[in-house]
């Protein structure tokens, strides 16, 4: 969970409470189920630009592994027995010309199934093998200095490798072209676009809200999501709070990324500027991080917030850096 300037409170996995009231994200339904919307509608111009080869290897990315080796048995059924044997049924002794192409073709087919399966393999271990990498990038962040130490490309990868973990099917349009969005998510019919601006030293201002708004209506897209290694200025929270978009500052992604390691007990170091947790876990009330407690429903070390509202507001509290997922509090 995060707060802006302008009161907004947002969660680190996309959904926002607005006004009192509390949005818990749903479950995913899995890349499979979501596979249709990413890759069979016009989703910028760019996918209408990629080579069939370059598609598919985009949805090896979002799909379970063994997607692809059926995809090779599939080729090699197919175009090795089926094919060749409806030519066979097909063909007329009594007609030349539909004797000597199936004579002439068969051959050819068969061959091509083999080819093809060798080549969707192929395809199918590089797509593996850059799920390989991300995960490795991901679960080897120690904090938010290691994040800016990141290329913009890895940048992307990073945070589309982050909300791949919180279920969502994940789609990566970075790079020239990428009209404004550099990740597009999809969860339970739901589409969320995701700015990322790797700055270092700069503020995030409202142009980089604006933008993405303006292409989130051209595109249809219920929600917004702009992740950044800086701070987001008042303005860009206030606008970004009235249209449906979340601001995951620096310090958010550092608790975004904690939440979805795979190395339980993996140090993130917080910046100096903020209270935040620097180990997953805690034995006690009195956790590891520097007095920061534990958070009494799940055990993760907690994160100093401030109430924005209510009969409390302004006065400091722990809160559960897995909000919305656990909703543990302890008095600041």
């Amino acid at each position: 969970m995060m707060t802006s300037g302008a009161g907004a409170v947002h969660s680190v996995d996309g959904g926002t409470a607005r006004k009192g009231e509390r949005r818990v994200a749903p479950a995913g339904k899995g890349p499979l189920c979501e596979w249709r919307s990413s890759y069979g509608g016009n989703v910028m111009a760019r996918r209408g630009r990629e080579s069939g080869a370059d598609a598919f290897f985009h949805f090896l990315t979002v799909v379970p592994w063994w997607v692809g080796p059926v995809c090779a048995a599939l080729v090699y059924v197919g175009l090795r027995f089926v094919v060749p044997a409806f030519l066979g049924g097909a063909s007329d002794p009594n007609d030349m010309v539909i004797s000597t192409f199936s004579a002439v073709a068969t051959p050819t087919i068969r061959m091509l199934g083999t080819l093809g399966a060798v080549g969707v393999l192929v395809i199918w271990g590089a797509a593996e093998f850059k799920k390989f990498l991300d995960r490795q990038r991901l679960d080897k962040q120690s904090g938010i200095d290691s994040v800016r130490r990141l290329t913009w490309s890895e940048f992307e990868e990073l945070a589309a490798e982050a909300y791949r973990r919180k279920g969502y099917a994940v789609e990566r349009t970075g790079g020239a072209g990428d009209g404004g969005v550099d990740v597009i998510l999809r969860r339970d019919g739901q589409t969320t676009m995701v700015q990322c601006k790797r700055w270092r030293a700069w503020t995030v201002g409202v142009k980089v809200v604006r933008e993405l708004r303006g292409v989130m209506a051209s595109e249809g897209a219920e929600r917004g999501i702009v992740v950044s290694c800086g701070e987001f200025s008042s303005e860009a929270a206030a606008f970004a709070e009235d249209n449906g978009i979340d601001v995951v500052s620096g310090d958010d992604l550092v608790a975004l990324i904690r939440s979805v390691q795979r190395r339980p007990g993996a140090p993130i170091a917080a910046s100096a500027a903020t209270d935040r947790p620097i180990s997953g876990r805690a034995g006690g009330a009195g956790g590891a991080s520097g007095g920061a407690p534990a958070c009494p429903e799940c055990g993760t070390t907690m994160v100093r917030r401030i109430a924005k509202r209510g009969a409390h507001a302004g006065s400091p509290f722990w809160g559960c850096p897995r909000y919305p997922a656990c909703h543990g509090k302890r008095p600041g």
